[in-house]
């Protein structure tokens, strides 16, 4: 009972819409390891903006990502999913997860990296 009220309550922070593409990997029958895209899918989320870090290694501080996403603890997002962030009155964001997702009880957490021209 507890979990779910302390679920609801994180899940009440989603304001922001995320749409993401995980993709399936496969070996074709030549041996060539290949990635296909899986459909779009659409879920509630909070995309958290501020610059963080994992540690200081005496030189540099170690620098994990641009963003943290939250979103629903039933969803699963694979590490290097593509993801584009839809937040009210403001343009599209687009990013890459980077790692696993961390479970928690009432949410997950995906480490991302924005997209960036090259």
């Amino acid at each position: 009972m507890r979990y779910s009220n302390a679920r609801k309550a994180v899940e009440s922070t989603f304001l922001d819409q995320c749409s993401f593409t995980d993709f399936t990997h496969f070996v074709t029958e030549w041996g060539e390891e290949r990635c296909k895209e899986k459909e779009e899918r659409r879920i509630p989320c909070r995309l958290v903006e501020e610059p963080f870090s994992t540690g200081h290694d005496g030189v540099f501080a170690e620098v994990a990502g641009d963003a943290i996403l939250l979103y629903p603890v039933q969803e699963n997002l694979q590490e290097g999913s593509a993801v584009k962030i839809k937040r009210k009155g403001m343009q599209e964001i687009y990013f890459f997860t980077i790692g696993e997702s961390v479970s928690y009880s009432t949410h997950k957490e995906a480490v991302l990296t924005k997209k960036r021209k090259i």
